[in-house]
């Protein structure tokens, strides 16, 4: 801002001196001497060192379009005028792109202009993409972010083509105008309004129209599973394939609809070392919880379960026997409950996973639980070949049924006292006991 005094005294010569002639009348930058050649005061000119120039030289300056000189932004534009008697109200013109405040009778820029505190001239805001210092030199949609005009990054994105700032999915609509593939909707007492035509407030937010779904970026984009013609169309992590909108790798990802993201499966390509900061990135790819990204030994990274953790039927992880568990099931990969092996099949007790009971006992080799000498036993479906039973066992039928059945030691095998099968060797017509 530049400094301002009070004009009254200046006018109030002025309007005492006798009114030149439009002949002896000097303009801006003319010579003048106060005698013969006045300058034209409607103009607010003053004669200085023999010279026209403007009556207040750090406020105003000459604008050769209005013939007069006028106020700098930021100055007074609005002056009372003392004449013996009688006073009145004298307005002087702004520079251009800035008007005269009825209120504070101040030039203030146009809407889109802004102050130049080293000129005092008005110049158009900055636009998308051109450097900042403040807010305030942007353009009024825009915000000035890491030394650029931007959109509000939480609130808006900006169209190219309609050369202004929309509004994102679920944010606020901007001028009535959302991102594409989404409509502005009315809101009132938390109800939504079908049309914007039906609703004359202020409540307003931009939704995703039917069959698009919102990307992390704000967007509206088609989502997993849905129609599309081109990988643009569809969420950042898919792509279109055979007209849908798809994981990458099929066959080897998940879509994780809470997350509106691929989640590689185990053995499934993977992105290591992802940090907080970027793991929404397009180009990284996740393990499905709680599997982690491992070398695979060819250059590659595939996901693994970690340590006390095995690969089950659905290709995520569950925990293995003996370790600490939570007797509340859940999928894995859910709800973030994590189970024991269901293959095995293991079982959440006491805390721990364990085999079902104790006529089962684990086998670390094989991965499962087996059973053990009098365990029941299923020829039909519970491992027809009778690797349930333990080594030197084998699934005897129960009398009247056609699957059902009990572990017991095959020929040449012995029971020993901890229900498992010891074979038996013939040596000199004598039983030898092996093990």
């Amino acid at each position: 801002m530049y400094p301002t005094t009070n004009l009254t005294v200046l006018f109030t010569i002025y309007a005492l001196l006798p009114s030149p002639t439009s002949s002896t009348r000097a303009t801006f930058g003319e010579f003048c001497d106060n005698r013969t050649i006045r300058c034209d005061s409607a103009a607010f000119l003053t004669c200085r060192n023999g010279t026209c120039t403007c009556l207040k030289s750090d406020a105003m300056t000459f604008s050769s379009s209005q013939s007069s000189c006028v106020a700098l932004a930021g100055e007074k534009c609005k002056f009372t005028v003392v004449e013996e008697f009688r006073s009145w109200l004298e307005e002087v013109g702004c520079v251009q792109n800035a008007k005269c405040s009825p209120s504070s009778g101040i030039c203030a820029c146009d809407a889109g202009f802004m102050e130049m505190p080293e000129s005092g001239v008005c110049s158009p805001k900055r636009v998308f993409g051109q450097g900042c210092n403040s807010n305030g030199e942007c353009r009024d949609d825009l915000k000035c972010v890491q030394g650029q005009c931007k959109c509000d990054p939480e609130q808006a994105v900006y169209d190219f083509e309609q050369q202004q700032c929309v509004g994102l999915a679920d944010a606020a609509c901007l001028n009535e105008r959302c991102t594409e593939n989404a409509i502005c909707r009315g809101y009132y007492g938390g109800h939504s309004i079908d049309s914007y035509e039906e609703y004359s407030g202020e409540d307003t937010k931009c939704v995703c129209s039917p069959g698009y779904t919102k990307s992390p970026e704000g967007l509206c984009q088609v989502g997993h599973g849905g129609a599309c013609d081109l990988n643009t169309q569809c969420l950042d992590k898919l792509k279109c394939q055979e007209g849908t909108c798809t994981c990458p790798f099929q066959g080897h990802q998940t879509f994780q609809e809470a997350y509106q993201d691929c989640y590689s499966l185990i053995g499934g390509p993977c992105t290591p070392n992802i940090s907080p900061k970027n793991e929404s990135s397009s180009s990284f790819t996740h393990c499905v919880k709680p599997a982690i990204c491992l070398p695979n030994g060819h250059f590659r990274f595939e996901c693994a379960c970690p340590e006390g953790m095995v690969e089950n039927a659905e290709r995520s992880c569950d925990l293995t026997q003996g370790r600490i568990c939570s007797s509340e099931r859940s999928t894995s990969g859910g709800g973030g409950q994590l189970k024991c092996d269901t293959l095995a099949p293991l079982f959440c007790i006491q805390g721990k996973c364990q085999c079902e009971d104790e006529f089962k006992i684990y086998d670390p080799l094989a991965k499962r639980c087996r059973g053990l000498v009098g365990s029941n036993c299923d020829r039909g479906g519970q491992l027809a070949d009778n690797s349930f039973c333990v080594d030197g066992a084998f699934c005897k039928q129960f009398r009247g049924s056609d699957t059902k059945g009990r572990c017991e030691c095959s020929k040449y095998f012995v029971e020993l006292r901890n229900r498992t099968c010891s074979v038996v060797e013939v040596n000199n017509n004598n039983m030898l006991l092996r093990g």
